[in-house]
């Protein structure tokens, strides 16, 4: 029911959208960092390389005010480490010996149907962006490498790819942007995204949360 109601209300404001006065429609390409996060099963990734891709379409509702819908597909990726102490006994004295560690390392790699809504603001040169995205479950892989290091050598005992079956279906949060015009098409923009909670209730043990923040250019097709 939650995620029927954000994917409506996002069709309801695009479609709001479309009836303002002037639009600017063109191509959004960004890149940056994202991560996965996790409040309940400790499950986290450290910061990797994003990136976005896309359409925009942009609507006066005011002299120094706008509507602008985003229509983007978002690579997030992540990266985690977890690593095992390895010991033996020695049988003379019962001493714990270190003769290594296990370390596993987990790449996740999700891709979304990225929606940002957002309220604009237009200074001179200079637009600031507030609003909500809403992301759609593409597809969702992780790349799980296990490796036993020794003292002396490291041997990687498995490494394989698999369906990551508990990513959010739907994720969804504030973003917020800042855009400078560099020409009459083209611009560079600042965006923050930050998941806020779990929508999908068959996931909602995991509360995991998406946080992305990218820089990119925008270019306009048609401005009228």
């Amino acid at each position: 029911m939650k995620a029927k109601f954000i994917f409506l209300t996002t069709f309801l404001l695009t479609c709001a959208i479309g009836l303002a006065q002037s639009s600017d429609i063109g191509l959004s390409f960004s890149s940056g960092v994202s991560g996965l996060f996790s409040k309940n099963d400790g499950f986290g990734t450290n910061w990797k390389l994003s990136g976005n891709a896309g359409f925009y379409l942009k609507k006066q509702i005011g002299n120094k005010t706008a509507i602008g819908v985003e229509l983007l597909y978002a690579a997030i990726n992540g990266e985690n480490t977890f690593t095992t102490e390895q010991y033996l006994i020695d049988p003379i004295n019962s001493n714990r010996i270190h003769v290594g560690y296990e370390q596993d390392v987990v790449k996740t790699r999700l891709g979304y149907l990225a929606i940002p809504v957002k309220y604009i603001r237009n200074f001179k040169k200079a637009k600031i962006g507030i609003g909500v995205q809403t992301m759609f479950l593409l597809h969702s892989k992780y790349e799980a490498a296990s490796n036993s290091i020794s003292n002396y050598s490291v041997i990687q005992t498995e490494k394989g790819t698999h369906e990551f079956n508990s990513a959010n279906k739907i994720d969804f949060g504030p973003t917020i942007g800042l855009e400078f015009s560099l020409t009459k098409h083209l611009g560079i923009g600042f965006q923050i995204y930050h998941g806020i909670r779990i929508i999908s209730e068959e996931n909602a043990y995991f509360d995991r949360r998406i946080k992305q923040v990218t820089i990119g250019l925008k270019y306009s097709l048609i401005n009228k």
